[in-house]
């Protein structure tokens, strides 16, 4: 489980020594840009570098072993499994 995973940079490279790796992050433009990577493989980025000079990026990943949610659809999935599933057993 990477908390706080941003575009998920560690939640892919967790994925060469585990099975399946669970991302949260609370920015959905974060979670949004790490699904477009899982889902083309590749983004193009620019990072600023002085002024107006932009040096151009593209990122790339290998992996469908990663899942990345929003903080608060990761709370809601967690209440609906866990919680219900406790409250049922009562």
């Amino acid at each position: 489980m990477d908390i706080g995973c941003a575009v998920g940079r560690s939640t892919f490279e967790m994925t060469r020594q585990f099975d399946s790796v669970l991302g949260m992050d609370y920015s959905k433009t974060f979670v949004d840009a790490c699904n477009t990577m899982k889902g083309q493989g590749t983004m193009r980025y620019s990072m600023v570098r002085e002024g107006e000079l932009c040096d151009e990026f593209e990122a790339q990943v290998d992996s469908e072993l990663v899942v990345v949610y929003t903080c608060e659809t990761f709370s809601t999935l967690f209440f609906n499994v866990f919680f219900k599933a406790c409250f049922h057993r009562i």
